[in-house]
């Protein structure tokens, strides 16, 4: 035998054992993967969703507390130094008469269980499909300090305007008005855009084209939002249209802080109901006399979550009266929605000016 050669061994294949050992632990370790990914992905949403619903809430407070700190900003005059009526289309009993109300230049409405049924809010103003039951509504009216105009963009204005002479007097003007003679140029005279703002709920974000929410909004998840009703010109005339602000807000409950004894604090906290039930002068006295605001808004989140489920109800304004502590249910079929309440308490700060 030549010694040269070397001895050639066969190589052996892997058994039928070894290859179900392999498959198995590949399997284990794809699962493995499989789920770290699902994890990740889970959490990466609930965090998403989370910020997204902080974000809102937010945004939210943040809209109402703009328009709630500049209610009965009248440039230097006293609210009921302010004459004039503005010229709009009406919706509803929203009129030009109601709208011009410098003397209200904050009004709040309790929630009902239907619009229609809301205390001392103008009937139709509000379509009855575009209102979540229960919600409060706000109104504030004022001179918007920015966006001061000159007298010739005055002449060239399409929407409603204050002049005001500082100290002495205003008046609610249309757009495109002339000065009035008796309230001349000057240093101290202003022209101010005037803002009239119904803020309320929504049960849908993008109603349909007849303008009224229902199921088929939203690609059939209706969102419910945070609205701004203000005015606007339509290429003719003044009208009050909606804005949506903020999608996700579910509930909105406010409370309205009075100053009883002159000292420029609030003594006590009452809803809107109990300062409309008030009749003539001791209501008009009590929203007068208002110097705080505090707000507080339940926001969901926008897309469902199979693998949560939320509590049935939440608590608004913690420390109401009696007849108002019962919490705020979750509606039926939107258990999976995630939720947090948001609250603020917004000064009046002009009130505290005048």
């Amino acid at each position: 035998m030549d010694g040269s050669n070397p001895r050639r061994h066969p190589q052996a294949g892997f058994s039928l054992v070894e290859i179900m050992i392999a498959a198995t632990l590949g399997l284990l370790l794809t699962a493995a993967i499989m789920k770290l990914f699902v994890e990740s992905r889970q959490a990466y949403q609930d965090l998403d969703g989370v910020n997204e619903i902080q974000e809102n809430g937010r945004f939210a407070l943040e809209f109402l507390g703009h328009g709630l700190r500049m209610a009965d900003h009248w440039g230097g005059a006293a609210p009921d130094e302010v004459d004039g009526t503005i010229s709009m289309t009406s919706r509803g009993s929203c009129t030009a008469a109601w709208i011009s109300q410098p003397e209200w230049g904050i009004e709040g409405y309790d929630g009902a269980s239907a619009v229609g049924s809301v205390d001392e809010l103008p009937a139709s103003c509000i379509a009855s499909a575009n209102y979540v039951a229960g919600s409060d509504l706000l109104m504030v009216r004022y001179a918007d300090p920015d966006g001061v105009m000159t007298d010739t963009a005055l002449a060239s204005a399409t929407l409603p305007v204050v002049r005001v002479t500082a100290g002495i007097r205003g008046r609610l003007l249309d757009g495109g008005s002339t000065p009035p003679s008796d309230m001349p140029a000057g240093d101290a005279t202003r022209n101010y855009p005037f803002r009239a703002q119904l803020y309320f709920l929504r049960p849908c974000s993008d109603p349909g084209d007849d303008g009224s929410c229902s199921s088929d909004d939203d690609d059939g998840d209706p969102i419910p939002t945070l609205v701004r009703s203000v005015l606007n010109y339509d290429g003719s005339t003044t009208v009050f249209t909606d804005e949506a602000l903020v999608e996700g807000v579910e509930q909105l409950q406010i409370e309205y802080g009075r100053d009883t004894d002159g000292d420029g604090a609030p003594d006590r906290y009452d809803t809107a109901a109990t300062l409309n039930t008030l009749a003539g002068s001791s209501r008009r006295k009590a929203w007068e006399n208002v110097v705080s605001v505090r707000v507080a808004v339940l926001v969901r989140s926008l897309t469902e979550d199979a693998s949560y489920t939320d509590a049935s109800s939440y608590s608004m304004l913690g420390d109401r009266t009696t007849a108002l502590t019962t919490p705020v249910t979750v509606p039926t079929g939107s258990t999976h929605y995630r939720r947090k309440v948001f609250t603020n308490v917004v000064q009046l700060r002009n009130r505290s000016r005048q």
